[in-house]
């Protein structure tokens, strides 16, 4: 039973899979749902992203309670449709590559920019509009590159001594930067981050213990980056933040990806992640 995965599809159908479509596509079960629940992920948590800076638009950025805006209805439906997109994404991790389900989830902050502009009835030009196309090829190419690879069963020991130390990088340069919607930003794609990878060893560790602290750490750094990005909210556009906070987490996670998880990452994934990543700065760049 060691390394073992439960092949969902196969589960419930009773080991009797018509994979002639996922082969078709050159990619495994288990790649396929998990590329469908990162896609279903991508979409609700744009929705969520734009409907919670909207709960804080109509709480008003000038109260003083900046909290109060727990007691805004669209601000929860954000929530709601967060949450949604927030346990496709985890699952997808759960079953799939960290280096194919990161890179998707990008798509959700095109698709924020999108809905942002449309919110704030500005028209989709210039840098922005760039950054969004950028952040489909990329996408694209991630696919290219991930279809039908598979990853080593168990994660490495020392493999946590690059992203752990890139992270650290990370969160002194937060020091340098002048505005706090910046810095609440960076320090919740550190956070978000550091849950993908804690959320992906407690798939992979058989070990109980180990199971148990990748828990915790999970638990501690997805509430950490929840409430640091709520601040970041309030403070800037969702689509701003939005796309600094997931430009940290794909770039750790993707480090992570290779060095703990051991997942083959081709040259063409590599160029896919930083095509997305320069989309994700053009979409966040502020003038």
């Amino acid at each position: 039973m060691h390394g073992e995965r439960l092949d969902l599809p196969a589960s419930l159908s009773g080991g009797k899979v018509n994979a002639g479509s996922a082969n078709a596509l050159g990619i495994g079960w288990k790649p396929l749902v998990s590329l469908v629940l990162a896609l279903a992920g991508a979409f609700l948590l744009a929705t969520g992203a734009s409907l919670q800076w909207l709960g804080h638009e109509r709480n008003g950025r000038c109260n003083t309670s900046g909290w109060r805006v727990f007691l805004v209805p669209l601000w929860w439906l954000g929530i709601l449709a967060s949450a949604g997109g927030t346990i496709c994404h985890y699952t997808a991790l759960w079953i799939g590559l960290v280096a194919l389900v990161l890179p998707v989830s990008g798509l959700h902050i095109a698709l924020t920019a999108f809905a942002m502009s449309r919110l704030r009835k500005e028209a989709l030009l210039g840098l922005r509009a760039w950054g969004i196309g950028l952040v489909a090829l990329g996408v694209l190419l991630c696919l290219f590159g991930e279809a039908g690879r598979t990853a080593a069963d168990l994660p490495s020991r020392h493999g946590w001594i690059v992203p752990g130390l890139l992270g650290a990088a990370a969160l002194s340069s937060v020091l340098l930067l002048r505005r706090p919607a910046d810095r609440f930003a960076v320090g919740s794609g550190l956070a978000f981050a550091a849950s993908a990878v804690a959320w992906k060893l407690m798939a992979q560790t058989a070990i109980f213990s180990d199971r148990i602290v990748s828990a915790l750490v999970f638990a501690a750094s997805y509430t950490t980056g929840f409430l640091l990005i709520q601040a970041g909210f309030r403070r800037g556009g969702a689509g701003a933040v939005n796309a600094t906070a997931n430009g940290v987490a794909t770039a750790l996670a993707m480090v992570a990806a290779v060095s703990l998880f051991g997942e083959p990452v081709p040259a063409v994934s590599w160029l896919g992640t930083a095509v997305v990543a320069v989309g994700v700065a053009l979409i966040g760049w502020r003038r």
